[in-house]
Order: structure tokens, then C-alpha cells, then sequence
């Protein structure tokens, strides 16, 4: 697995002696408010979907058939992470405007996401940064309890597994990511937590 040399570890701006405190706070006050309101869209966003969630659930009880299939394909961008993943850490942004979370601060981190299963699937990763991973190290995505290793594919950064063997029921697919090596940035800005990968976003795909 190929390692992202150019790019270092981010969190929070380390303290920039060319800057006054008075416009870093202004900056990371800046910040919080995005995320704050981000997250407050994303708790609405979660309202609106647990009625026709449990609506789909009763209907299919009752008749014995599905009130809609869920989507061929489903992908979840960094944003979407907060609803839908445990062991990562907070949401990110480069300057650039990319969106990303580290994996942590354990090996494991779960995400789950709700796609038609009645076809082999493809899970794709897309990594901002690979933290220390070298090329002898394999991530791996366990799903139903099945551990399929991580490859390169053809788009730079981004990784892949499957195919994921098929399933008749319509419920969520959990997906348990593990990545085997983890570090704790030493850039000096006192970031001591415990980082796996940077993730941008995970797809599962039909199989071709």
C-alpha cells in the first residue's frame, strides 16, 4: 500500500508566530461554528429519515414485502461520518476544502449504511492521507463476519475490497474497517492522539 509522503498528519492550526492569538481564536471560532451548524444538519437530516425507517420497517412486517429496495450503490462523504460511523475522530477540513476523518483511536472503526445486497458488491475507500501504513501492510474490511483485504485500484488514493458476497435480507451492512498500524502525530502542535487512516469517503458498489 502506498504511502502519502508529501502530506502530514492535521488537526487543529498549530499556533503560527506570524499570526496574532486574537485572529487564530477569531479563525478556530470560525470553524466551530461550521461544525456546530453541521452538525445540527445532520441531527435534522437524521430526524427526518428514522420516521420512513421505521414506516418501511412496519410495512414490510405487515405485508411481507419491501416498501421500497434500498439504493444499488450508497457512498458517504466525511461529513456524512458523524450519523454513521463509530471509532473516528472528529471532522476535518484542509485548507483546500477537503473534507476527512481520521480512523481512531483503536484499529477498528464501523460504519454502516444501508444498499441492495442481493448482488456481490465492491467496497471503495477513499484515503486523504495513509498515515504510516507501508506497502507490506494491509487494511481490511470485515463485512458479515468475512475479511476482505484492501488493494490499490485504478484512481490514485483510492482502495478497494471485494467482492462482498451477497445477501437476501434488506438490512444495514456493517462494514468493520481495521487498519493495523497506528501513530500519534509528532509535528510538534501537540496532537497526541492515536490516527490510523485519513478518510475522505467509503462507497459500496455492484461488483462488476
Amino acid at each position: 500500500m502506498a504511502r502519502n509522503t508529501h502530506l502530514r498528519p492535521s488537526s487543529l492550526p498549530a499556533l503560527d508566530h506570524g499570526v496574532t492569538t486574537v485572529e487564530q481564536i477569531a479563525e478556530l471560532s470560525t470553524r466551530v461554528a461550521g461544525m456546530t451548524a453541521e452538525i445540527a444538519s445532520l441531527r435534522q437530516q437524521r430526524q427526518t429519515i428514522s420516521p420512513f425507517e421505521r414506516l418501511r420497517g412496519a410495512w414490510r412486517s405487515h405485508y411481507g414485502t419491501p416498501l421500497c429496495r434500498p439504493p444499488s450503490t450508497t457512498r458517504l462523504d466525511a461529513p456524512d461520518f458523524m450519523e454513521a460511523a463509530e471509532g473516528i475522530h472528529f471532522l476535518e477540513y484542509e485548507p483546500s476544502g477537503i473534507a476527512f476523518h481520521w480512523t481512531g483511536p483503536g484499529h477498528a472503526s464501523r460504519f454502516t449504511v444501508f444498499v441492495d445486497r442481493s448482488v456481490p458488491v465492491m467496497v471503495h475507500l477513499s484515503l486523504f492521507m495513509a498515515g504510516r501504513l507501508s506497502d507490506s501492510d494491509t487494511m481490511t474490511a470485515a463485512i458479515d463476519g468475512v475479511s476482505y483485504p484492501f488493494s490499490q485500484s485504478g484512481r490514485h488514493g483510492t482502495l478497494v475490497a471485494g467482492p462482498v458476497a451477497p445477501r437476501a435480507d434488506e438490512g444495514k451492512t456493517d462494514i468493520l474497517l481495521h487498519v493495523p498500524v497506528m501513530f500519534s502525530p509528532d509535528d510538534g502542535s501537540g496532537d497526541s492522539r492515536r490516527l490510523g487512516v485519513a478518510i475522505t469517503s467509503i462507497a459500496l458498489e455492484p461488483a462488476p
